[in-house]
């Protein structure tokens, strides 16, 4: 992947990480309404969003090189 992308990936991944280390477990899993998600949750859905957008990325920059 290309350096630039994966560097602000992992700065973006980390800042989040600084931040949610300061909750406490309470703060982390309490859905503010049922209907609402939990910091928990949203992190969650973050992780699995990396993933699809880190696979589709490097393939849109490998399709790049090949061209």
């Amino acid at each position: 992947m290309n350096t630039l992308v994966n560097d602000k990936f992992y700065e973006t991944r980390n800042h989040l990480f600084e931040e949610i280390t300061l909750l406490s477990d309470t703060q982390f899993n309490r859905k503010p309404d049922k209907d609402k998600w939990s910091i928990a949750q949203v992190c969650h859905h973050l992780v699995l969003l990396d993933e699809r957008v880190i696979t589709v990325i490097s393939s849109g920059l490998k399709k790049m090189d090949s061209t």
